[in-house]
């Protein structure tokens, strides 16, 4: 009978109820491309990007990305309304339970620093840098080490259903980076949407746009996610 309906309905109807329940949703479909990283490594930066092309047009922000590439750790309960095929964000490890996954990979270094500066904006943790990085809170998706090799292995295992990212290769060569994340999603956007998909997604813009719609939290938090895209590597200040 499975192979019945697969035949039927095609590879990407398929639904796979064990690896949604190991990731925390009611249904994973083969057509289900995740966005993936470590926290405070680019994700959401490549979620807006993703948005931004699939919906040209349409000023991208916190108050309506959830509608177009939704936060798993946040729209749970929501996901499976959403129209296919689904962008969904996921800071979780759980490599082999997505069908497909963007990979965003940042220097771990600078992916912890931003990480701190986050959480001491959300008075999530009060400390020392070193006191961060040796707690529980930073921690919660597991070592950066870890959280990057799975992600490596996977990709080296099943290089067709994974697509790696550079955080550093976003911040020098951001179209050819955007054109390689539409080519593996496949969205099928213009190359001019691409390229203003592109410009809408600097920082400085999405700093503009926070500015004026509110930040993750709400519209009245002083905190604002898009610190700063600089990191300490390209700097040269961390060898």
């Amino acid at each position: 009978m499975k192979r019945l309906l697969r035949r039927v309905l095609g590879k990407r109807a398929v639904k796979r109820p064990a690896a949604a329940r190991r990731i925390g949703l009611r249904d994973v479909h083969s057509d289900d491309t995740f966005i993936v990283s470590f926290p405070r490594s680019g994700n959401t930066w490549v979620r807006f990007l993703i948005a931004a092309m699939c919906h040209p047009g349409e000023e991208i922000s916190f108050r309506n990305i959830e509608r177009y590439v939704p936060d798993i750790h946040k729209s749970r309960g929501s996901i499976r309304f959403l129209a296919r095929p689904r962008f969904i964000k996921s800071h979780t490890p759980c490599f082999d339970a997505f069908p497909r996954f963007v990979y965003v990979l940042r220097d771990g270094r600078d992916a912890m620093i931003s990480y701190y500066h986050y959480a001491l904006g959300r008075k999530s943790f009060r400390g020392s840098l070193r006191a961060f990085v040796e707690s529980e809170g930073a921690a919660r998706y597991g070592t950066w080490s870890a959280h990057a090799m799975g992600a490596l292995k996977r990709a080296e295992e099943h290089a067709d259903d994974v697509l790696l990212v550079r955080y550093e290769d976003l911040v020098f060569c951001p179209l050819d980076q955007a054109s390689r994340i539409e080519d593996f999603c496949r969205p099928g956007v213009r190359p001019e949407v691409i390229e203003q998909a592109v410009l809408d997604s600097r920082f400085p813009s999405l700093q503009e746009i926070e500015r004026r719609h509110g930040g993750e939290l709400d519209e009245l938090t002083e905190l604002r996610f898009f610190r700063s895209r600089e990191t300490l590597s390209i700097l040269g200040y961390a060898k």
